[in-house]
C-alpha cells in the first residue's frame, strides 16, 4: 500500500521516494475503522482468520517463485468440525515443510 498523498511526518526521511512514508493521523483511523466494520461483517471472526489463509493461499499459487508449494491446512476442531487429519500429517512425514500459525 503507498501512501503517497500525505506528507512526510516529522522526522521521516525526505530524500527517499515518497511512497514510504508512514500513514498520517486521518489514514490510521480509516484503517482501524475499516478493521472493525470488517470484525462486524462475520458471523464468526475465526471466518476472518479463514479469508486470510485464503488470501495467502492464493498469493502462492500466482507467485512462480512459489513454484512446487504445496500448502495443507490442517482442520479446526471447532470451526471446521475435523479433527486430527491422517492425510495431512503423512504429507508433513514425507517432506520439509515449516509450520504457519496463524491464531
Amino acid at each position: 500500500m503507498a501512501y503517497c498523498s500525505s506528507p512526510a511526518p516529522l522526522g521521516a526521511p525526505r530524500d527517499g521516494p515518497p511512497c514510504i512514508r508512514a500513514p498520517t493521523v486521518c489514514q490510521r483511523t480509516k484503517f482501524i475503522l475499516a478493521g472493525a466494520l470488517e470484525c462486524k461483517s462475520v458471523r464468526d471472526r475465526r471466518e476472518l482468520g479463514r479469508h486470510l489463509e485464503n488470501d495467502v493461499i492464493d498469493a502462492l499459487a500466482v507467485e512462480p517463485l512459489c513454484g512446487g508449494v504445496s500448502v495443507v491446512r490442517d482442520p479446526h476442531p471447532d470451526f471446521d468440525g475435523g479433527g486430527f487429519s491422517q492425510t495431512n500429517f503423512a504429507m508433513k512425514q514425507e517432506r520439509a515443510h515449516w509450520n504457519l500459525h496463524l491464531d
